[in-house]
């Protein structure tokens, strides 16, 4: 695997070995790869930007990291420009996150391996795998789960890797959320079916998995009523303990806690938060690992 740009792009070959890999990493195996790798986070992160950093230490990765706010990038230095001179001072692989829609791409025209770590409101592979190695552990058989994706899905990276990641491995995904937020033939898009009625839908489900409300996305579709969309769309602790046999819980995080979902819920004894954040590490180390075979 010489890229990882996105879930269309991924064969099936290559995701069988990282979901091998990440389990075998998740066992105490040791995979090295001490080549430098470069991680340029141009948007905010904590979970996708430290676990990054954690996996290159699990693979005995050097890590480059730019911060943007000291970076050229201020004296106007495009991003091929930083990529070519990531790549002269020894960088291996980029791992880039990005505003802008399929840069990752682009760059991994220019000769260095590309980990896209999230790009505009394109995709978010790894978070994917994340999230797909979680239910694997904990809920066993993907194949056949009946899984309700709620929420923002317009502007959600994670939609469109996570629902065209499970929908391939044979579950039965429903997206559900405000018009304006899930336009019209968008789940059709991912082998998805749109939700009619959430509180039936949530009694049906295996798994529910609520998104974050991504207002620094969102220009003239912000969302004005947040208690609003929480009555109406928000997993919140009534309607979730309500359910006779509640499904397990999900969020790639970070989660507008009281909107989405309430602030109990979070580590409720069916969530699945925190491990989606434990399995993130390992799939990165995973494909650090993979990629280190062929640019080593």
């Amino acid at each position: 695997m010489r890229h990882l740009l996105g879930i269309a792009e991924l064969s099936a070959t290559e995701l069988s070995c990282l979901l091998e890999r990440t389990d075998q990493i998740a066992q105490g195996a040791i995979f090295s790869f001490a080549q430098p790798v470069a991680l340029v986070f141009y948007e905010p992160s904590t979970r996708t930007e430290m676990s990054f950093v954690r996996a290159c230490q699990m693979v005995g990765a050097p890590v480059l990291r730019l911060l943007p706010e000291r970076a050229s990038v201020l004296k106007g230095e495009g991003p091929d420009e930083t990529v070519r001179t990531l790549g002269a001072i020894g960088a291996r692989v980029l791992v880039m996150r990005t505003a802008e829609p399929l840069l990752p791409h682009r760059l991994s025209e220019l000769g260095m391996a590309v980990v896209n770590a999230g790009d505009g409101c394109h995709e978010h592979p790894t978070q994917a795998l994340a999230d797909l190695v979680a239910l694997r552990r904990t809920v066993g058989e993907v194949r056949g789960l009946k899984v309700l994706v709620v929420g923002d899905h317009l502007h959600s990276r994670v939609s469109r890797s996570t629902v065209a990641l499970l929908s391939r491995q044979g579950a039965e995904v429903e997206l559900a959320g405000p018009p304006d937020l899930l336009p019209e033939g968008f789940a059709e898009m991912l082998g998805a079916r749109r939700c009619v009625d959430l509180d039936q839908a949530l009694a049906e489900v295996d798994v529910v998995m609520a998104l974050r409300i991504q207002q620094e996305r969102m220009g003239q579709t912000v969302v004005a009523d947040l208690a609003a969309y929480r009555r109406q769309w928000g997993i919140t602790a009534e309607r979730y303990f309500s359910l006779g046999h509640p499904p397990w819980l999900m969020h790639p995080g970070p989660a507008n806690l009281g909107v989405e979902i309430d602030p109990e819920l979070a580590d409720a004894s069916r969530s699945l938060i925190r491990i989606q954040v434990t399995c993130g590490t390992q799939v990165r180390a995973a494909v650090l690992s993979l990629i280190g075979e062929e640019v080593a």
